[in-house]
């Protein structure tokens, strides 16, 4: 499990997710930012391109507390990334 907090633009610590289980996703707090979920198949390759869902790629301002669990295939590495930042503190547990 990898949890954090972003105050600033940057990337989160990548977990990987084995081929037979869901990733869960956990995003709470107030802020405006643009969090983006990443997906690499090996770790060592530094790409992470980006996961193509609309719902990563918007800015989001909260207060409450946003449970996902994504089904993927096959497995890979994840992380994520506050590309976009302008106040608040993001908290997120990837798992």
């Amino acid at each position: 499990m990898i949890t954090g907090t972003f105050e600033a633009t940057g990337i989160s610590a990548p977990i990987y997710i084995g081929r037979t289980r869901p990733l869960g996703v956990s995003i709470s707090g107030t802020f405006n930012a643009t969090v983006l979920l990443r997906r690499n198949l090996e770790i060592n390759s530094g790409r992470y391109p980006q996961i193509d869902d609309d719902e990563w790629q918007t800015e989001q301002t909260k207060t409450d507390e946003a449970e996902i669990t994504i089904e993927i295939s096959p497995g890979g590495w994840y992380d994520l990334e506050c590309s976009v930042y302008a106040s608040g503190t993001v908290v997120y547990t990837l798992r």
